[in-house]
């Protein structure tokens, strides 16, 4: 199974925003809490907690701006956040659009926000 973050967008209603991804297991999809941002890290903590030693304690954020969409921001990590195989500087906020790729350190995940494509149109396999 691909490793994915699929982004329910919710409208006007952030109450209604959430996050789904398998990056935690791999395998079983689980939804995070309602919210504008999600922080990804090596913590148990952070709303996706991801046990991967090269990845940091607190590594990236993927949040939503009305009228600007979705966006990932590098938070010092220390071997780096991409997206589309640029690399990140940390704590400058870069774009996401329906199908990108990021890679956190050495791990990849397919970014898909719910209602514009199906998933399984994205990419090929992904590293884990």
């Amino acid at each position: 199974m691909r490793n994915q973050f699929l982004l329910y967008p919710g409208g006007d209603n952030r109450s209604n925003r959430f996050l789904t991804t398998n990056l935690s297991d791999h395998q079983t999809a689980h939804v995070t809490e309602a919210a504008s941002g999600w922080l990804i890290g090596r913590s148990p903590n952070c709303a996706i907690a991801v046990e991967d030693p090269s990845i940091s304690r607190r590594h990236a954020v993927i949040g939503h701006r009305p009228n600007q969409g979705f966006y990932i921001i590098d938070v010092g990590s220390s071997n780096g956040t991409f997206v589309n195989d640029s690399r990140l500087i940390a704590m400058e906020q870069c774009l996401l659009n329906d199908g990108d790729i990021i890679k956190l350190s050495n791990t990849c995940v397919e970014f898909f926000v719910s209602g514009w494509r199906n998933p399984a149109e994205g990419c090929d396999e992904t590293q884990v």
